[in-house]
């Protein structure tokens, strides 16, 4: 495993965001690591800070010329997202692994985190739904006060006809 994957996971393994910020109902313990969506996530932008910092800590910058040290960035960013990538994608393998021994041994816990992914879901698509309603209600009277006006000029117009 690369340094940077083991520095990001020590870290990992003491943040106190994760705990934060991973409800307790959707955690899953591999190795004494707690994982979740979210603490991926964080592990995933700490590992990528770290390949970042050692690249640009590693650099012998130019002083003399500022494009030239624009271009050294720019490459050093483009070294960097693929490397970023696969990094990414083996660390993905070896949860997907981790969670489907883990889902053998212990399906009970696979399922609770199922049904925790789907009740998220439809607690989003809920919220998407009430946001779709309010608006709808707008619209509703909005054109039905503009069809009053129009109702209401039409009978105006009718009677200075009929005077």
């Amino acid at each position: 495993m690369p340094t940077h994957l083991l520095s990001a996971i020590n870290g990992f393994r003491a943040s106190p965001f994760f705990l934060r910020e991973c409800p307790s109902n959707c955690r899953f313990s591999f190795n004494s690591v707690v994982i979740s969506r979210l603490s991926l996530i964080w592990l995933l932008h700490n590992l990528l800070v770290h390949l970042i910092l050692d690249r640009l800590q590693n650099k012998i910058y130019m002083k003399s010329s500022i494009g030239r040290f624009v271009e050294n960035h720019r490459a050093a960013v483009e070294h960097l997202v693929p490397k970023f990538a696969d990094n990414a994608r083996a660390m993905e393998l070896y949860f997907v692994r981790w969670k489907t021994i883990f889902g053998n041994l212990n399906p009970d816990e696979l399922v609770k985190e199922e049904i925790c992914e789907m009740e998220a879901e439809i607690r989003r698509k809920d919220a998407l739904l009430a946001k779709i309603y309010e608006k709808l209600g707008e619209w509703k009277t909005t054109f039905t006060n503009e069809a009053m006006e129009q109702k209401k000029d039409q009978n105006e117009e009718n009677a200075s006809l009929l005077n």
